[in-house]
């Protein structure tokens, strides 16, 4: 368990966010069980799983260039100062009709059998310790400006 006290103490407003990554395919694990909830003034209905990634993409560079808007800056990012396996991520779902085939696809692409016979309460927990390939985008914060990382997509690894 962490040591608390030590946290409590530390300069409140002055934590560093984590290194924006390049819009890369990126290695993962899906480390725990589904969570659900809604998303947004619709509600939209969404499952997720919690991942992490394990190995940097094909095409990420040994260093790349951010824009800090609070500084107004471009700050470089150095490859080997990021230890990628503690980047945890969520692999995200819609969970509506429309929505539902490309579910399936994650789940078959997992070798997941879905033949008719199984409910989703059954087949989704068969996910965890899946290795899987995390497509890494980013967006913009609209009142911050700041960009932040998020999943655009996962497959199963057809490598692992």
């Amino acid at each position: 368990m962490p040591d608390f006290s030590a946290l409590y103490q530390k300069p409140a407003g002055q934590a560093k966010r984590p290194p924006l990554l390049p819009d890369d395919d990126y290695k993962g694990i899906i480390t725990g069980a589904h969570s659900d909830g809604e998303m947004g003034d619709n509600k939209t209905p969404f499952i997720q799983w919690p991942l992490r990634l394990t190995d940097f993409g094909p095409a990420v560079p040994d260093e790349w260039s951010v824009y800090n808007p609070k500084l107004n800056v471009m700050e470089t990012i150095q490859k080997s100062d990021i230890d990628i396996t503690k980047k945890a991520m969520l692999g995200r779902f819609f969970f509506t009709d429309d929505a539902l085939p490309l579910l399936d696809d994650f789940l078959r692409s997992c070798g997941i059998e879905m033949d008719g016979t199984k409910t989703y309460a059954e087949v989704l927990p068969e996910v965890v310790g899946r290795r899987v390939i995390v497509t890494v985008g980013h967006y913009t914060n609209k009142t911050t400006l700041e960009s932040r990382n998020q999943v655009d997509k996962i497959v199963a690894d057809p490598g692992a």
